[in-house]
């Protein structure tokens, strides 16, 4: 049997299950950074095949769907409305997503870098 998920079922699951971060690299600012981590990773698998990300196995047998830096907006931009707690971080993202983010192979201009050192700190007093 084929289930369809919404993307308001996708944002409660992310409440409870998700995190906003960021992505430390020692030698770049940090940028935006999306997590959802189960045990069991058949819920997991439906969420990508609706919003992309990267799925990896850890050494404790937890997978985690990640996404990382413009790829959160995959995510972000649809579940936005649908959430709460974790809602200003969110924007926070996407903002940071809309930006400062570089693609692979592009440097960040100095404007860029600053503006992602800004909201890097916003994010952290949320």
């Amino acid at each position: 049997m084929k289930y369809s998920i919404s993307d308001e079922w996708v944002a409660g699951f992310f409440e409870g299950e998700g995190c906003v971060t960021l992505n430390k690299v020692p030698t770049t600012p940090p940028g935006p950074q999306v997590n959802i981590a189960q045990k069991n990773p058949t819920i997991l698998h439906m969420i990508q095949e609706k919003y992309g990300g990267k799925l990896s196995l850890d050494s404790n047998g937890v997978w985690a769907l990640k996404w990382f830096n413009k790829d959160v907006l995959m995510i972000l931009v649809p579940l936005l409305p649908h959430l709460l707690i974790k809602k200003p971080r969110a924007e926070v993202a996407i903002e940071m997503a809309h930006n400062v983010s570089a693609g692979r192979g592009h440097h960040l201009t100095e404007e860029q870098r600053n503006a992602r050192w800004l909201l890097a700190e916003r994010m952290k007093q949320i």
